[in-house]
């Protein structure tokens, strides 16, 4: 295979990883409880900010390109918390450290993390390193409230990239 074949097929398959992951991502935020599916994301921890090797960040810009490219282009909205379930998933799947932040905006308290009510004053992130991968508008009018973590039974892997 050529390299541009490759890398053309590496973006296909992960903006259909993605395009599932967001989907499902959409559905449990809006259909069950937040108790019922955090555990899906980690473990509440610090912000690690692990260096990255070229290769990596390769991995982290095609995950932040196919979440953000099939996120504009699903027939409904998806809003910040399930693109940064989505891309933690994918990440998480590739055995890439990341943390996925939870704020509120420092003007007041908000709606949900849903964003029904278009009143919300939560917003959701997702951070690599240095690199906010996904939700990076406006990150510096919130308060983080929450910082999640490697996956609980894949703690060990996804923190390779942390040490």
């Amino acid at each position: 295979m050529t390299s541009a074949f490759a890398q053309t097929i590496r973006m296909t398959l992960a903006g259909l990883e993605a395009a599932v992951l967001l989907v499902t991502a959409v559905l449990l935020t809006k259909l069950v409880a937040y108790r019922r599916w955090k555990g899906m994301l980690g473990v509440v921890t610090a912000s690690p900010k692990p260096n990255l090797d070229p290769v990596d960040m390769a991995i982290v810009r095609t995950v932040e390109r196919a979440v953000d490219g099939v996120a504009r282009r699903l027939p409904f909205q998806v809003l910040c918390m399930p693109r940064a379930m989505a891309a933690k998933w994918m990440l998480d799947r590739r055995n890439l450290a990341s943390t996925l932040f939870i704020g509120i905006r420092r003007k007041g308290i908000g709606a949900s993390l849903t964003g029904e009510g278009r009143a919300t004053e939560l917003h959701a992130w997702l951070r690599v390193g240095e690199r906010i991968v996904t939700g990076r508008d406006a990150v510096q009018d919130y308060h983080v409230i929450a910082c999640i973590g490697g996956r609980v039974e894949a703690r060990g892997k996804a923190e390779r990239s942390a040490s």
